[in-house]
């Protein structure tokens, strides 16, 4: 598929969902008030920050994609791992289309964190 890379600029697309559509710099407020950031269990044991923000990116903006380390020290574990959204809503929609999918033998699991 597209890479999500190009797709900086200016082209904040407003799809009209949810009632909260704020300035962005309320929005930029408000993250860090509501936190956009998604705990993610059951990551392939060989997948890479990289291969998850791909897989990802089409959701929204991704500000970070982090793997916790210790949580798969015995070998083919599956991971957990933070990523944080630039918005709620981004956050929101990865967790609705994401949450309970298969990949690679187990399943992943979105939940929104502080």
């Amino acid at each position: 598929g597209p890479s999500c890379h190009r797709r900086r600029g200016r082209e904040r697309r407003h799809d009209g969902s949810g009632p909260d559509q704020l300035p962005a710099a309320a929005a930029a407020a408000r993250t860090l008030l509501d936190g956009a950031a998604v705990r993610v269990t059951g990551v392939p044991s060989e997948m890479s920050e990289g291969e998850l923000r791909e897989l990802l990116c089409a959701h929204g903006h991704i500000l970070s994609v982090t793997m916790e380390r210790g949580a798969y020290s015995a070998g083919r574990t599956p991971k957990v791992a933070r990523v944080v959204f630039d918005a709620v809503g981004s956050a929101q929609r990865a967790v609705d289309k994401m949450d309970g999918v298969s990949l690679r033998g187990t399943k992943l699991s979105f939940t929104i964190v502080d």
